[in-house]
């Protein structure tokens, strides 16, 4: 049976170039023989990659100047994505973190109550660092978290540092 991963990234191409890492990381993944979908935003265009499901369930999630508005979107694209994924089939829900908050503690709790395994992809780890709200909830996604994914070794001892909670596997 061929392996599936739903790329769950709400930020896409929103003021960045994001998005050609997600569509090479989704291109190696299917040349690998993975089944690969990717939850987005609209702001981000559809690749056409070859075997790719694309979908842009978070809609214009960065469109509202009102916080609160974008936060219910937010978890709107969230509730819509997982599922759908998880309906679909899907049970591994890999996640790019540039931040840690409780929209990101949401996603990989609420994909755990799927009975999903969660992947991250660290981008920032330095965001992590010394603020103690962001470290108690960082701490807890850990614990939810089945594998963790660093760029560099720097990152990867910077995050046994702050785990001390809780490990997961960490490459």
């Amino acid at each position: 049976m061929k392996q599936k991963i739903a790329i769950i990234d709400p930020l896409g191409a929103h003021g960045s170039s994001h998005h050609f890492y997600l569509f090479g990381q989704a291109k190696g993944l299917i040349n690998c023989g993975v089944d690969v979908c990717l939850y987005t935003n609209k702001e981000t265009k559809n690749p056409k990659i070859n075997g790719l499901k694309f979908y842009s369930f978070y809609g214009n999630l960065f469109s509202s100047s009102f916080k609160t508005i974008n936060g219910i979107k937010y978890i709107l694209g969230s509730l819509f994505s997982v599922f759908h994924a998880r309906i679909s089939g899907y049970k591994i829900f890999h996640f790019h973190v540039f931040y840690t908050n409780f929209f990101m503690f949401f996603n990989v709790l609420f994909s755990k109550l799927l009975f999903g395994k969660v992947v991250l992809t660290i981008h920032d780890v330095s965001s992590f660092v010394g603020d103690k709200e962001s470290s108690t909830i960082i701490k807890w996604i850990y614990k939810f978290t089945d594998l963790i994914l660093t760029h560099n070794e720097f990152s990867k001892t910077e995050i046994l540092k702050i785990s001390s909670f809780y490990s997961p596997k960490l490459k």
